[in-house]
Formats: C-alpha cells, structure tokens, sequence
C-alpha cells in the first residue's frame, strides 16, 4: 500500500520539500503500516505538531501529543485525543499508563534537552502494553550531506548545530551509535533498524538537483545501510 503525505507546509514548511516528502512516504509505506495500521490497536504520537496520521493508518485510538499544535483537521473524530502539553509529562500521566500499544517519538528527540530526553527514554516503556511497540527516528549526523558540510568549512563538526539547525530548534544531534544508547536507556529490545535515503546534499539542493531521481537515492540508502541514511531511528519492543 502506498500512500503520500500532502498536507499544508507541515513544522517549519517541512512537508514542502520532495526530498523531505519522499522520505516520510517511504517511513510510512516501510514502518508505519507495518507496525500502526491496524483498527485494534491504540497508537501515540509524541511531539506530532498535527494530526496528519489520522490519514495515514487504522487504529482504535489515537493519543497525540505536542507543546503546540499546527493546523488539525480532525478534531471531531472522537477516536483522536489531543493534548497540547510536554512529552515529559504526559508519560507521567495516569491515563496513559499500560494503554498504548505503538509509541511513536518521529523527528522529536534531537528537539528535546539531553537531560529530558534520558528521563523520558528510561519510562517510555510505561505508557506500552506488554509487548508494545516504540518507534523513534533522528536525522544522522553522519550522513554525507552533513560531513560534506564538514569539510567544505560550513560546520566544525558532523555533531555541530548549524544555523538551520537551530533555526527549527535542534538541541543536539544524534548518530547510528546512539541508537545503542537509547536501547540501553529503553530496556527494551529493538527488532527493527531504520535507515532511509543516502542523501549527499541538503534536502533543498536535492531538490534541486535530484527532485525527479530520488528512488535512486532511496535504493542507495538500502545498499548501504541505515549507519549512512539521512534519517534513522529504531523499532523497540518492550
């Protein structure tokens, strides 16, 4: 099944991009409906910014969560909960507790302060029904466009924060290794390794550039694997 993301200009004119788009659809074809569609189960989505997943995959409820909202188009589906309010509190909340059966955290964790962010990852896991599922994806630092930016003298650093970086509020950056890190922060086991598109320029020079050939570049991704894709994450389940 495939089905394509369309919907206004998303967080920070996100969905404006192709190669963005391009590598959420894929996300959703690769990810989403293997492990959220499905009309019995109940799905959160933490830091959404809207409800555009509503479209996107079956479920029984939809919990979303975020700070602020974008533009919602669902908000009379009875079936979608929507509760403008931080991560770190929400997990805390009673009624979330052994209710979810896929967390989702997709673009989220390199917007969340470290400290935060660890006290989230090690009680995730109390929100998920036994054998639930966390999904969570981060833009990798490693991937060529960032070390190409390395050494052309526009970052110190793969980790660094560029302008654009802190523009759409980047905390830290993250990489394949760190995915590691956050299993062990999870105690839960990941079953899943995400890595999508071998991106070698900024999403807005491949557009540019490479708008009409993107598949090539998510096959090339796929050859090499998740270690050198522009966003990766991992599937846990608890």
């Amino acid at each position: 099944m495939n089905k394509k993301i369309m919907h206004e200009k998303g967080y920070m004119d996100s969905y404006s991009s192709k190669t963005f788009q391009r590598i959420a659809v894929e996300f959703l074809n690769t990810i989403l409906l293997k492990y959220c569609n499905d009309p019995n189960k109940t799905v959160c989505s933490l830091g959404c910014y809207d409800d555009v997943l509503a479209e996107q995959i079956k479920f029984k409820e939809l919990y979303l969560v975020d700070m602020e909202f974008g533009k919602c188009f669902h908000k009379s589906n009875t079936k979608i909960h929507y509760f403008e309010e931080s991560i770190e509190k929400m997990i805390f909340a009673k009624n979330f507790q052994n209710k979810m059966d896929v967390v989702l955290m997709t673009n989220v964790v390199e917007h969340i302060n470290e400290t935060i962010l660890n006290n989230i990852l090690k009680h995730i896991r109390n929100i998920l029904v036994p054998n639930g599922i966390f999904i969570f994806t981060i833009p990798n630092t490693r991937s060529v466009n960032r070390l190409v930016g390395v050494e052309l003298g526009m970052l110190e650093h793969p980790t660094s924060l560029s302008e654009d970086d802190k523009h759409i509020g980047h905390k830290k950056m993250y990489n394949y290794d760190d995915i590691t890190y956050f299993g062990m922060l999870l105690k839960m086991e990941k079953i899943e390794d995400i890595g999508i598109m071998f991106k070698p320029l900024s999403n807005r020079q491949m557009d540019k550039y490479f708008g009409e050939n993107l598949e090539t570049f998510i096959q090339i991704g796929y050859d090499l694997g998740a270690k050198v894709c522009s966003y990766i994450g991992g599937v846990f389940k608890k």
